[in-house]
């Protein structure tokens, strides 16, 4: 799953990554399903913004389609992340595709009850994406970056715009 978002001018995303860096990706990588991966399989992006909701609910907020996942993938607590404006992008391979495998109405639920209120999550191995360094418009940092003379290395190697806020 990939977190975005909207704006690198977010206070909480600054708040909770002080050290870390924002990088402002061409959206385009993103809607062209541009994004590679390593071990050649075929992935299918489905992406929503967050709804910000006072109250987990047992029952997904939408049904339909795709967009049942909202409760497992695209809802969070309003208190305290709603000024996030996260954005969220879940890369589903042939092998796990919750969309075309959790095909009855009862199971999505079942499905979403368990992972959302009982942390029944199971985890894997992350995956490393791979694609254009074209697709990056600009990393942004702060002068809290961890490590600012290894980041302008290697920005400046790969042609790479910045901007230290």
């Amino acid at each position: 799953m990939l977190c975005l978002a909207k704006t690198h001018l977010n206070q909480e995303l600054w708040k909770d990554n002080p050290t870390g860096i924002c990088i402002e990706y061409d959206t385009n990588l993103f809607r062209d399903n541009l994004i590679k991966f390593s071990d050649n399989k075929k992935y299918d992006l489905i992406g929503n913004p967050v709804c910000y909701v006072d109250k987990l609910i047992k029952y997904p907020i939408r049904l339909t389609s795709s967009s049942w996942l909202s409760n497992l993938i695209f809802v969070k607590k309003s208190d305290p992340f709603a000024r996030e404006g996260e954005y969220r992008i879940l890369c589903t391979d042939e092998n796990y595709n919750p969309v075309r495998q959790i095909i009855s109405r009862h199971d999505r639920i079942e499905n979403v009850v368990n992972m959302l209120l009982y942390d029944k999550f199971t985890t894997t191995s992350p995956l490393r994406p791979a694609f254009d360094r074209s697709f990056i418009n600009k990393v942004y940092y702060k002068n809290t970056v961890e490590d600012e003379r290894t980041l302008l290395e290697e920005l400046k190697k790969y042609d790479i715009p910045w901007e230290k806020l």
